[in-house]
């Protein structure tokens, strides 16, 4: 909010609601005539369009223009821009009609609302200068003087309004800047022989209601040349086309709200010329001539004193954009500075702390307070820094007020007592997005003195009516501190942008401490679980050594007594009973060689002892060793003969084999038995060879072929009968694969049999008949 303004405007209300841009009526020194551009016919004219063009406005409707100014001047019209802009609206064209050729005139012409509007006026009228070439070498002088001004912004306005008042010849010219809230301040003013009566004062911003701001800017340029001059109205008063008023935003000749005529003549001012400073897309103020006697500017000269006034909101504008790249440059340098300075302290909070009376200083404020991380952070008041700052959606949640306002005061709902008022205004620093990390930079009431250009005393408020007095008088403003500036607003939006930064810089470094801490903990278990597992592993080591020893050499004393038994043994109804017990001591011996291998892999006691041998060696033994068995089963074993030297570990080799093919045996009912090789694995490298074990037997499904290398795994043994063994052969084929380097690979058709194959490196002999003496080929 901005300044309490007195309401000296009346019923406010209603009077923004005045259509001020239709008034049906234009001001008495000009004409006005409206043209469809459709056929140039004149469709409405000015009650007093037989002053200059001597035909009143019933023989002027309907009439084609071309009747009036002759078609080379309706030629011209049409071959012109007509936009509503400047200086197009100031472009007059000499023009004479055709019932008085002897007078001259200046047409100005322009296109708005789906109507070409010309508006009439008398050359020999208004204020006489000596020729257009005098007008712009004022102007010249003037806009070059402006360029020199100085970077205050009041000395480009003292300069722009002797410019100006010199160039208008008005009897007082200022300059009227406009503040947030549309409340006025006269920050320049020159005079003829009068004193400056409203240098300093302020007019509250129902002088200039909303809608007659608009028009200020579609509009640069406004005058009223007698205001005491009566309203013209047009014939006939609607469109006759489109029976609605004619849309007269961009006329000079429009005519002026009562209201505001009578708001002059208050002011003692008969004529007046206001000129729009748009500074940038932005209504900054205005340049206002007043005149004690009625004035007449020509259209020359208001071309003129527009070009001057496009000038001073040129010079206003890059005084402006010099301010705020300077203000930013330095908003920037001072937050790295910040940032720099952060970087020096172990935390945010400890960091804002040293810094707080720099932060202070940049921002002209008093007292900071804030939370970071759930600590407070206080300097400069007593306050206690709330939980959490209430947020705003929106691109830019930075805030800085010079006051508090109402229910939306962001920090004093928390605040109580003295501590409110050094946080009369405040930056607000958003550094979170539910508000629980914030900083507020605040700021001690600063009490002013406003002059206000008088006050309706003793009116109604609710009367239409303009206020009579303008005479000064001074309200003292408190509850507000000095107001923050764009530069401010900059600086808070950079600081606040290292100060996210430095959070979730903090932020990625708590986390990776935790990591860290995470980490060392599962090592400390992990270093922990392996010393339980060495120690287990000893344990296990000495539980071999132990059932080495211990555990075989009473089995071994039982196959003996055996032996002996079933050869002393005359008695043929104890040798079933012999027999049995000598299947269960094989069974047990089995069983106990699977387990003692699994451990003694596992525990890494195995280690491997390569050589090269012939693998016919290997599979001549198996033959000897399971022909008894498969004949038993009424199966055929067929050890196909090879020739090839290997380079293995015999013993270890001789077991894998030894699995499988007890393994193909057993779970083969009927038909055979292979043992053979091929050269070249499945790659086909030469330098390997592999060994096969095939089967006409039961087959593995092929969702098992992984799983029947697990321990105890038993595809035909759901009755866990122990004669059967414990399932661990396959799994000591993989263990000793993995051991010697192997690839072990199955192939397996249910009810059709199985294929293992053991892939182990080919060497070649270099002496016929002999074992071979070189190591494996490349690539084995």
């Amino acid at each position: 909010m901005g300044l309490n303004a007195p309401d000296l405007a009346g019923d406010r209300n209603a009077c923004e609601r005045e259509p001020i841009h239709i008034p049906g009526a234009i001001q008495p020194h000009g004409v006005l005539l409206s043209i469809d551009p459709a056929d140039w016919s004149i469709a409405q004219a000015s009650a007093n369009s037989a002053d200059l063009l001597t035909m009143a406005p019933e023989d002027l409707c309907g009439r084609p223009l071309a009747d009036l100014l002759g078609p080379d001047a309706v030629a011209e019209l049409a071959c012109r821009d007509l936009s509503p802009v400047f200086p197009h609206l100031h472009d007059a064209i000499p023009v004479a009609v055709a019932t008085a050729p002897q007078r001259p005139l200046c047409c100005v012409a322009h296109r708005h609302d789906d109507r070409v509007i010309l508006e009439f006026e008398d050359t020999a009228a208004g204020t006489a200068h000596a020729s257009s070439e005098e007008l712009h070498r004022k102007l010249s002088y003037g806009v070059g003087r402006i360029a020199r001004s100085g970077d205050d912004v009041r000395d480009i306005c003292e300069t722009a309004v002797i410019e100006m008042h010199g160039l208008a010849g008005f009897d007082r010219t200022m300059v009227y800047r406009f503040d947030t809230d549309w409340h006025g301040e006269v920050v320049a003013e020159q005079t003829s022989g009068l004193p400056k009566r409203y240098l300093g004062h302020h007019f509250p911003a129902s002088d200039i209601p909303a809608q007659a701001r608009e028009l200020y800017t579609r509009t640069l340029l406004r005058v009223i040349p007698d205001v005491d001059g009566p309203a013209i109205p047009l014939v006939p008063p609607l469109d006759p086309a489109r029976g609605q008023p004619l849309d007269l935003s961009y006329a000079s000749l429009r005519g002026v709200s009562p209201i505001h005529l009578q708001y002059l003549r208050n002011m003692d001012v008969r004529a007046t010329m206001a000129l729009s400073l748009l500074v940038g897309n932005r209504f900054w103020g205005m340049i206002v001539c007043h005149s004690a006697t009625p004035r007449t500017v020509s259209a020359p000269l208001r071309g003129v004193c527009q070009e001057l006034a496009e000038v001073v909101a040129a010079r206003l504008f890059r005084r402006d954009a010099e301010h705020r790249a300077t203000g930013f440059l330095q908003a920037r340098n001072r937050a790295d500075m910040l940032a720099d300075a952060l970087s020096e302290s172990p935390d945010l909070v400890s960091g804002i702390e040293r810094r707080a009376q720099m932060l202070l200083s940049w921002f002209d404020c008093t007292a900071l307070l804030g939370r970071i991380h759930g600590k407070p952070v206080r300097c400069g008041t007593d306050a206690t820094p709330p939980p959490a700052l209430p947020t705003r959606r929106g691109a830019d949640p930075v805030r800085l007020d010079d006051q508090w306002i109402a229910a939306a005061d962001p920090v004093g709902v928390y605040i109580t007592g003295a501590a409110r008022a050094d946080f009369v205004g405040a930056v607000h620093l958003p550094l979170s997005p539910d508000g629980g990390d914030y900083l507020v930079l605040g700021r001690r009431e600063r009490v002013r003195t406003v002059v206000w250009a008088g006050v309706a005393d003793g009116q109604d408020k609710h009367d239409l009516s303009p206020r009579a007095s303008f005479e000064a008088w001074s309200e003292i403003v408190r509850g507000r501190s000095l107001p923050f500036d764009g530069v401010s607003h900059q600086m808070a939006v950079e600081i606040r942008r290292r100060l996210i930064d430095r959070l979730m810089l903090e932020e990625r470094r708590s986390r990776a401490l935790e990591l860290e801490r995470r980490v060392a903990e599962r090592t400390r278990e992990l270093a922990q679980a392996r010393a339980e597992a060495e120690r287990a592993s000893n344990a296990k080591t000495r539980f071999l050594a132990a059932a080495s020893h211990d555990l075989r050499q009473p089995l071994q004393a039982g196959v003996i007594f055996h032996s002996v038994l079933s050869r002393r043994n005359q008695d043929p109804r104890q040798a079933e009973v012999i027999e049995q017990l000598g299947r269960s001591l094989e069974v047990l011996q089995g069983l106990l060689e699977g387990m003692l291998d699994i451990s003694r892999i596992d525990a890494g006691i195995v280690a491997p002892e390569r050589q090269v041998f012939p693998v016919q060696s290997v599979l001549d033994q198996l033959q000897v060793e399971f022909a008894p068995a498969a004949a038993r089963r009424d199966l055929k074993l067929r050890v196909k003969p090879s020739a090839v030297q290997v380079h293995s570990d015999r013993n270890l080799l001789y077991r894998i084999l030894h699995n499988l093919v007890a393994n193909a045996i057993q779970f083969t009912d009927h038909g055979r038995i292979v043992l053979g090789c091929r050269m070249g694995g499945a790659g086909g490298n030469g330098g390997t060879i592999r060994i096969l074990v095939c089967d006409t037997g039961r087959g593995i499904p092929p969702d098992m072929t992984e799983a029947i290398f697990e321990e105890f795994m038993q595809l035909s043994n759901p009755a866990r009968n122990r004669h059967l063994g414990l399932g661990l052969g396959l799994a000591v084929v993989e263990r000793l694969s993995a051991l010697l380097g192997h690839r072990i690979a199955v192939r397996s058709v249910p009810d059709r049999g199985s294929i293992f194959e053991v892939t182990i490196p080919r060497v070649k002999a270099e002496v016929m008949g002999g074992v071979g003496v070189r190591g494996p080929e490349s690539g084995g």
